[in-house]
């Protein structure tokens, strides 16, 4: 694909929301292109409306929520988009998948990669309300006792699965844009008439 697209999809229903982040990590800083949300849509729902908001950017990896019914329904989108793409095309490239189990340490390991992309001014978003909202009253919230981890969420019963999503995508992106395979300049070869290498 021209463009490295990262997804992020946070699992939801009822009492949380359903989000899909979208990153275009081509250049850096990367750029959040995506978002959606919604909640109270039914499973089967769920993993159709995702599978055809995926199947938009042919993305270069996605990364799903692996804890509780996520890890069943993330195995079901895997599954969808498979089908998808390889009904289209035999031949077609099947974007990777991954599952992404939270725990307290997993959890805080993704929340710090964000935060250093964010404050390293390595992500760029819109001024969207919603991810704002959540931004502002996402936070440390202090050690989780005698496990010494620090528990990280929205203040109060505030939501954070934008923040979630998002997190998931810059996780699953690569950690600075990969060269396109045609600019490469390999050890030995020879561009423009200087040899490079030893």
């Amino acid at each position: 694909p021209d463009r490295i697209y990262s997804v992020g999809v946070d699992w939801g229903r009822k009492l949380d929301f359903t989000v899909v982040a979208v990153l275009d990590a081509t250049e850096t800083p990367a750029r959040l292109v995506g978002l959606w949300r919604w909640q109270g849509m039914g499973w089967e729902a769920q993993i159709e409306h995702v599978a055809q908001i995926i199947a938009r950017f042919d993305p270069w990896a996605i990364l799903g929520d692996g804890s509780g019914i996520g890890d069943a329904l993330s195995e079901r989108l895997q599954k969808a988009i498979r089908a998808g793409v390889l009904g289209r095309d035999p031949n077609a490239r099947v974007p990777p998948f991954g599952v992404f189990l939270f725990t307290g340490d997993s959890k805080q390991q993704l929340v710090d990669k964000l935060n250093l992309r964010l404050s390293s001014r390595r992500l760029a978003y819109p001024a969207h309300r919603v991810l704002l909202g959540e931004l502002r009253s996402f936070e440390y919230l202090g050690n989780a006792g005698p496990t010494g981890r620090t528990r990280t969420g929205a203040r109060g019963s505030g939501h954070d699965d934008v923040v979630m999503a998002l997190a998931l995508a810059v996780y699953g992106a690569p950690e600075s844009a990969p060269v396109p395979l045609g600019s490469q300049v390999l050890l030995g070869s020879s561009v423009g008439g200087m040899r490079r290498g030893a």
